[in-house]
Order: C-alpha cells, then structure tokens, then sequence
C-alpha cells in the first residue's frame, strides 16, 4: 500500500488542537481489511479503481466519485480487488464546527451541512456520489493545496485551509442533492445553543446546562426536547461529547491528563478515562501518543 504523505491544515490545527488533515492511500494489490474504528470523524472520496466498504449495518460497492462518511468510533473495512485510490479527510466534528463558526455564519448550506456532520457524528455511516465534474473539482482543489508555491508559511496555511474548506464545500453540494429531504431550515437556537456550549465548556455539566437555560431563556426540559430533536441525543449527552472532543486540544498541548480532566469538568481522572476511551476508543494516553508529533 503506497501513502501520499499527510497534509495537515495546520492553520484550523492552532486553532483546535485537533488532528485536522487529509491523507491519500493508493493499494495496488488485492487486500482484505480486518474490521477496525477510528478517533475521528473519517470522508473518504474514491479517486480510482474498486473496492468493497464493509460496515457492521451494510456492504457497499465503491468506485469512482463514491463518498463515505464514517462516524467516530464506528467500525469498518475495506475489500480491495485490483486496484483502489483514495482521499481521506478526518477531524473532529465538533471542534472544527466551532473553529469555522465565522466562515459558515455567512454560508448557511455549509452550516447546515456541519451540523449533519455533528448529527453523524453519533450515528451510522453514510455513502453518496459525486458528479465527475465535483470529483475534478476536488482532485484540483488537492493539487493546489501540494503544489503552491507561498513561501510564507502563515499564508500557506491558511491558502491550505482554505483548500479544505472548499473541499468541504463541494461535498456539502453534493450531499444535499443525495439527500434532499435533509435539508431542512436549522433552528435558529441551535447555533446559540453550541456557541454558550463551547464557551462554558469548563464547567461541570449541571452548570453548563444552567448557563444555556438562562442564555436562551428555556427550561432544561425543553432544551433538551430541542437538542434531541437537533441531534438525536440528550443534552447532556452532546455536552459530554463535547467536552471528551475538546480535550483533544488540551491533551496535545502541555496539560497532563488529570489537569485536562479537571479544566472540562470531569468529577476525577478515572470518569476522565472511562468516558474517553468509550468515545473514542482509545485511552487519553494513546491519544497523545499517536497525535502529539
């Protein structure tokens, strides 16, 4: 299996702390992958060639323009026949939807189609097709990003950014068109509603919630009616994931892990752990291991 070396957008990354990149593999010989998950929100956009994209709900034939998204934690794997080359892109849903709050504000397709990625984030995983003409389009938007010549490296990071985000773009066009009956007007609270989110993140859950119910003058009852009509999940649930997504930025920085646990409101650095490794699989050492370069 040949790998193109990692592109990371270093720019969003400062901003979140989160493993943001995008990553292209291309296996020129029949392979058969074990069942495996990920710490990260997965889109992988077939380029070339053939494969089978097995997950425990479905089986689904990949070719040419074929898009996946794999949700955090959800197990899959890949049957590769002859030949098969893909662009990976991972992040963190939750993290990035707050990094790019002021480009999307003006760009509400984009945002309604971030909040699907939140949404997914939790649920199974989702196939659609690209037009060839957005496939190129992409493929472009992936040659601009490796071969610009900005020698600044601020400017390159955010011309790379950049890249991303318009990558981003043309999968958010193509996903509504393959699901059309998703898109539909955003409660204009829910954006709100994350913003107090993520800007009390450190206290413990119980005042998080108390803080939004002031903010938005609703009781916790029908907050929560709201988040799960949204999200399809509790409140208290969506904060949770939030916290455990935020850490991330804390355990790539110099905080030791009970000091992130205690900076997002955990109770101690067991109930930490616990919740971490449920969520993403892997422990909040092995996290950092595998992320801090």
């Amino acid at each position: 299996m040949k790998t193109e070396p990692i592109i990371k957008n270093t720019h969003i990354q400062a901003k979140t702390k989160a493993p943001l990149y995008t990553e292209a593999y291309s296996i020129t010989k029949a392979m058969e992958d074990d069942f495996h998950s990920h710490e990260f929100f997965e889109i992988g956009i077939t380029l070339e060639g053939e494969a089978i994209h097995k997950t425990m709900e479905e089986e689904q034939f990949l070719q040419r323009c074929h898009v996946y998204l794999i949700p955090i934690g959800q197990s899959h794997s890949i049957t590769v026949p002859t030949l098969w080359r893909v662009q990976n892109l991972y992040f963190l849903p939750r993290l990035i939807f707050q990094s790019l709050d002021s480009t999307i504000s003006a760009t509400p397709l984009l945002h309604s189609f971030l909040l699907k990625l939140v949404q997914k984030a939790s649920a199974s995983t989702v196939h659609f097709c690209l037009s060839e003409a957005a496939t190129l389009d992409i493929e472009c938007l992936l040659q601009a990003q490796k071969s610009t010549r900005i020698s600044n490296q601020q400017l390159l990071e955010h011309y790379r950014s950049n890249c991303l985000l318009n990558i981003l773009m043309v999968l958010c066009d193509a996903y509504f068109e393959a699901y059309p009956g998703e898109l539909q007007k955003t409660d204009g609270r829910i954006p709100r509603l994350l913003s107090i989110l993520h800007s009390t993140i450190g206290l413990p859950t119980a005042e998080i919630i108390h803080e939004i119910s002031l903010e938005l003058a609703l009781n916790p009852q029908y907050l929560n009616k709201l988040v799960n009509k949204t999200f399809h999940t509790s409140l208290s649930n969506l904060i949770l994931e939030t916290k455990l997504e935020k850490s991330c930025q804390y355990l790539l920085g110099k905080d030791t892990i009970t000091e992130t646990a205690q900076a997002l409101g955990f109770y101690d650095h067991s109930h930490y752990n616990k919740y971490f490794v449920r969520y993403f699989g892997i422990s909040p050492s092995q996290y950092r291991e595998k992320h801090l370069i």
